[in-house]
């Protein structure tokens, strides 16, 4: 850990991320390699998580991704660099979820088994490398920016029909 040490490490049941970055885009997110069809993926974040910004993405450059995050205290989505608050985080254990459904991301927060659905939805289908370049993959996955660490408690991938 620290600067230039490794950023991910595991204590006791949580996956700590050191805060990289000042946004997702300097963040070096831990992706999950090639994920096809149709899914959601889950997190929890343990209230102990003092990271200035983390949460889910899908990423597929420093230029283009789209996810759900908690910044400053406040829950947003993001895409392209456009953040969209949703709601002020009352603390406690934060679970963050993005559906996958053909083209569309829509993101949803919650504190325990209930989530709700941010009023924000996007749609990815021009996240490809005619657009952005380089020949990559939208991937998803997790990441923490700023300073400070987030704890990484569970993430899931479950695929819908």
């Amino acid at each position: 850990f620290g600067s230039g040490g490794p950023r991910y490490a595991f204590s006791g049941i949580a996956l700590v991320l050191d805060g990289k970055g000042r946004s997702v885009a300097e963040s070096h997110p831990l992706l999950i390699n090639h994920t096809a069809g149709d899914f959601e993926l889950t997190a929890e974040f343990a209230p102990s998580s003092d990271c200035r910004e983390f949460g889910l993405t899908f990423f597929y450059s420093e230029a283009c991704s789209a996810g759900i995050c908690l910044k400053d205290g406040t829950i947003f989505s993001f895409c392209l660099g456009q953040y969209h608050r949703s709601a002020a985080f009352r603390g406690g254990a934060l679970r963050l979820r993005i559906r996958k459904r053909g083209d569309v991301l829509s993101y949803f927060y919650g504190d325990g088994d209930k989530f709700v659905k941010t009023e924000v939805s996007d749609e990815v289908s021009a996240f490809h490398h005619n657009v952005f370049k380089g020949f990559l993959s939208l991937r998803p996955g997790v990441y923490a920016a700023g300073s400070g660490r987030a704890l990484l408690c569970s993430i899931t991938l479950r695929y819908i029909r």
